[in-house]
């Protein structure tokens, strides 16, 4: 069954514009705040359900990693993650290819991977947060 095809509306490519210029995989609320100037009128709900059609689209990806906050990557090209567990950043690295094929169910089909590595970023540690 083909996928309906998505009314194009201003909100979902003001969003999706903003994730695609962004480099610190934004929030919902911080989106919405980035947003409210351009777009006055615009809901954290509406935020919130238009990402979550263009998660569904596969136009951006949702992280939700660390510390339980729920980011989102407009970056589709093959990188991995680098969380700071003290203030939460959340850094794009380069991927590196595994030594080999891990071992899968039998049946499971792949369709990508991801690798998040978890630590203390430059500015926490020279801070000294705990």
């Amino acid at each position: 069954m083909a996928t309906p095809t998505r009314r194009s509306t201003r909100q979902r490519a003001e969003i999706l514009a903003e994730l695609r210029a962004a480099h610190d995989h934004p929030a919902a609320a911080e989106i919405h705040e980035r947003l409210r100037a351009r777009l006055p009128r615009l809901s954290l709900g509406t935020v919130y359900r238009n990402l979550d059609v263009l998660v569904a689209d596969g136009l951006i990806t949702k992280l939700a990693g660390f510390g339980g906050e729920v980011r989102f990557d407009g970056r589709l090209t093959p990188h991995d993650h680098a969380w700071c567990r003290r203030c939460g950043a959340v850094t794009d690295i380069p991927a590196v290819p595994l030594a080999g094929r891990p071992h899968l169910p039998d049946g499971f089909a792949l369709e990508g991977r991801r690798l998040e590595y978890t630590g203390t970023c430059a500015a926490c540690g020279a801070a000294g947060r705990p």
